[in-house]
């Protein structure tokens, strides 16, 4: 270990970061190589245990070598300051990623969890096992090669303490709740990882999703196999003996071959957005994972207020119109048989009301309607019930079906949502609306999905033909 490398040997330091009583830098070597210099002021720390661990995390990396992990390249005190020197780690961390709206495909998620747990595999398998504590995106970072490397050591334990300690260390969110008592196992790591991963899917950190009884409720907002949701979740059980036992049982359970859905089907799953909050006092969107896919239920929901608006506005342009042409109409009946005139008028009248009927009746279909929307491999199942009476029903091969969302240039409310065309299955050409009444954003939630889940599937067959 190269211990002749000093602070004052480097050069245009740059400031990355600092905490209490810790600094880090990033500059240059004697030799041109980049380096980061983590300097610690042992007169401002804000207690002993800070000092301790600061020295601990010397004293472990430098019997640790791993493609993994920073290399150590040299460590010391002076002027009563204490200092780490390691070779920088190319990259950017996870956490940087996602704040500039970076969102990882599935593949791309399972490939970091298998790299992260071979590496936690190794670390716990040392004896006494060394526990890093501090797992999240901040001290992640991807490499350009698509390495991950596990940073920032400052939490690190090796001696176990089962029955609890004095140190809390961690970042809340991703801290296994033993660790709020001050006990940290490796499998306290293993529930770091899955709170990490379950960010890298939703977008959201583990502290901002909803908390329920020590469980990180992930589930809704995400569209994932039904086996890969319980395998994150047997990794952030509460109870450090219901989690999963270790790393290797992890890595070996999420290469298990059995998988419900195929391959392709989670791809095109992974690649779908968070379901959007909805608004107070509307029913939400609902999804539900089986074996053979997912499962979307829209609920009914009134109108929104634009849409009746602009519903009650061109209704009444359009009776007023109507109206007018009755009157126009009226006028050349007098070349009629008088006996002829009446019906006629009838006619014409009872043509305009049933028109309005209809479309108010599509209305009430849409908003009254419960819209059930079941994605599988083979194609999209669709079924509507009103009342508990079913109202269609079809199914929609993946070839056939193409996607739009409406956004409010239609002139009828039920001409809105998300718009499927499709050819049924005497050949003829059909279009449905669904989510008329639900909002912008859920709209443009849905057509992604239907959208990413048809391209992903139609990788594997052949090009629909042009609706």
């Amino acid at each position: 270990m190269p211990l002749m490398l000093k602070p004052s040997d480097l050069q245009n330091l740059q400031l990355l970061g600092q905490g209490p009583g810790r600094r880090v830098w990033r500059g240059l070597a004697p030799d041109d190589t980049e380096v980061v210099l983590k300097t610690f002021s042992l007169a401002d720390a804000p207690n002993w245990k800070a000092q301790e661990l600061f020295g601990r995390e010397a004293r472990v990396l430098q019997q640790l070598t791993h493609p993994a992990l920073p290399q150590l390249l040299a460590f010391g005190e002076s002027d009563g300051e204490a200092w780490l020197i390691y070779a920088y780690v190319s990259g950017e961390s996870l956490a940087a990623r996602l704040a500039q709206g970076w969102r990882p495909e599935l593949a791309e998620v399972l490939s970091m969890a298998r790299q992260l747990l071979s590496l936690l595999d190794w670390l716990h398998g040392h004896q006494p096992p060394i526990v890093h504590r501090d797992i999240k995106p901040s001290n992640l970072i991807l490499q350009p090669d698509g390495q991950l490397v596990l940073i920032d050591f400052g939490s690190v334990l090796l001696n176990l303490h089962p029955a609890g300690g004095s140190t809390v260390a961690g970042t809340f969110g991703y801290m296994a709740p033993e660790q709020f008592s001050g006990r940290a196992l490796p499998v306290s790591d293993l529930y770091a990882v899955g709170a990490t991963l379950i960010q890298l899917l939703t977008g959201q950190a583990p502290a901002d999703l909803p908390n329920e009884r020590l469980w990180i409720c992930f589930e809704d907002r995400v569209v994932l196999p039904p086996s890969l949701i319980a395998w994150i979740k047997s990794l952030i059980h509460p109870l450090p003996e219901e989690r999963c036992p270790s790393a290797r049982q992890a890595l070996t359970s999420l290469d298990a071959p059995a998988r419900p859905l195929p391959e392709v089907q989670a791809q095109a799953l992974s690649k779908v957005p968070a379901l959007p909050p909805g608004k107070p006092n509307l029913d939400v969107i609902q999804t539900h994972h089986s074996d053979q896919g997912l499962e979307i239920v829209l609920p009914p929901r009134p109108l929104r207020a634009p849409q009746l608006k602009f519903y009650v506005i061109t209704s009444g342009i359009g009776s007023l119109y109507c109206l007018v042409m009755i009157g126009q109409i009226y006028r050349q009946l007098g070349s009629l048989a008088p006996q002829l005139q009446l019906p006629a008028l009838i006619s014409l009248l009872a043509l305009t009301i049933g028109g309005v009927l209809w479309e108010n009746r599509r209305l009430q279909r849409v908003t009254g309607a419960d819209t059930r929307l079941n994605l599988r491999p083979e194609g999209l199942q669709l079924e509507e019930t009103l009342g508990g009476r079913l109202q269609s029903h079809c199914e929609i091969p993946w070839q056939q079906l193409t996607v739009r969302r409406h956004q409010g240039s239609s002139w009828l409310p039920a001409h809105a949502g998300v718009e499927l065309r499709y050819q049924n299955a005497d050949g003829r050409r059909r279009r449905k609306y669904v989510a008329v009444t639900c909002e912008p954003q859920e709209q443009v939630w849905l057509s992604e999905l239907l959208l990413s889940q048809r391209k992903v599937m139609l990788q594997s067959s052949h090009p629909p033909p042009d609706i």
